[in-house]
């Protein structure tokens, strides 16, 4: 993965890598439940680095779970393939505004979804880093990403 040129302030910045991986695991997860995904933007906001996807809404609320996850569980993965602990002061942050979307799940069905991502994402892992890669040097990924999927 590569960082934009003009994000390289102070020698860089992991952070838009987690980023990027974050919505690219959004993107891959929404397919799989077979949502018709319109895209996905990344960008340097105040706080850091920001991205959103938009996608369809999948067939269940778990799908939905499990999509909502597939971000957060791409950063571990990402962490893991760079030999990062994940930890909360890390940067890989792993629950952040996702963990929202469990309220109205069992304990079950929490541990469920997100073994659900992990899979989806470790058979994916090279489509999530080729769109992870688009978004950092296009700042957007769309349909024509996502074509590569299917």
């Amino acid at each position: 993965m590569r960082l934009p040129p003009e994000w390289l302030e102070d020698g860089g910045s992991p952070f838009a890598d987690v980023a990027a991986i974050h919505e690219a695991g959004h993107m891959v997860a929404a397919v799989s439940f077979g949502c018709e995904v319109k895209g996905a933007d990344l960008g340097k906001g105040s706080g850091g680095y920001v991205g959103a996807t938009w996608h369809s809404k999948p067939p269940t609320d778990l799908d939905d779970a499990v999509i909502t996850f597939a971000g957060p569980v791409a950063e571990i993965m990402l962490g893991e393939a760079l030999h990062v602990e994940v930890t909360e002061n890390s940067g890989i942050a792993p629950w952040t505004d996702d963990a929202k979307v469990i309220a109205h799940l069992s304990d079950a069905e929490y541990q469920a979804a997100v073994v659900s991502a992990r899979e989806i994402l470790t058979r994916q892992w090279a489509a999530v880093e080729l769109i992870a890669d688009g978004l950092l040097a296009r700042l957007r990924a769309d349909v024509g990403d996502v074509r590569t999927l299917r």
